[in-house]
């Protein structure tokens, strides 16, 4: 009777230690979480250029980052404006997770006038992001009297008597002359002409009692711009 009881509570352990090894079993899974988007930022929604002489130029920097957790890259950089212009860009342009480049956008109007524009960036994806442009063009103001000179110089009078000439100028060959200066050597510099005109100029040769000659024949000169 005994011995029953011991093999009773030998089972009974047997089945304990069974049941306890089963439950400590089994295989664990370990997730991984994808990284995060890809964010793409122009550094600035919109650019201003001002006011910008026709036929001059002013350039902006403008620049690109990435501070999602992806890489992304832009194939294609493009304006709807042909006053504007990108570069210093190499397309494509991959930036991954932090990195940044930037670029140079020039507005050159051809006219006077008020112009908006859209600097888009593309990727395989479609638009990742855009800058609004606007600048004004105007018309540039004419050069001050005495950026340009014209300078005269003549044969000295051989009449008895002469002691200075008076300088005339004018718009046209016809005239009519207004007087510009006096002179006493055989030279003479005009510092209120302006860049773009055409000028004739004459002489006279004057006397002591201020009596002046004829007119010299007319001579013309053409004053760059600007």
């Amino acid at each position: 009777m005994q011995a029953i009881v011991h093999g009773i509570v030998l089972l009974a352990l047997v089945s304990i230690v069974f049941l306890m090894t089963g439950c400590g079993g089994g295989a664990s899974a370990t997730t991984t979480n994808p990284p995060p988007p890809a964010n793409f930022q122009f550094s600035a929604s919109s650019l201003s250029f001002g006011n910008v002489n026709v036929g001059s130029n002013k350039t902006l920097t403008i620049s690109m980052s990435n501070n999602g957790g992806s890489s992304v890259t832009v194939t294609q950089l493009s304006m709807n404006a042909s006053v504007f212009s990108i570069s210093g860009v190499s397309l494509p342009l991959t930036l991954n997770a932090g990195q940044s480049a930037s670029g140079s956008i020039m507005f050159t109007p051809s006219s006077a006038g008020t112009v908006n524009g859209t600097l888009s960036a593309m990727s395989s994806s479609g638009s990742v992001g855009s800058v609004g442009l606007s600048g004004n063009g105007v018309n540039p103001p004419p050069p001050p009297p005495g950026t340009h000179t014209v300078d005269l110089s003549w044969t000295a009078s051989s009449t008895v008597g002469v002691v200075s000439y008076n300088i005339y100028r004018s718009g046209a060959s016809a005239g009519p002359y207004s007087k510009v200066g006096n002179s006493t050597s055989t030279t003479f510099t005009d510092s209120t002409v302006q860049g773009g005109q055409t000028y004739w100029y004459t002489l006279t040769a004057v006397d002591g009692s201020n009596v002046e000659s004829a007119t010299s024949t007319p001579v013309s000169t053409t004053i760059p711009t600007p």
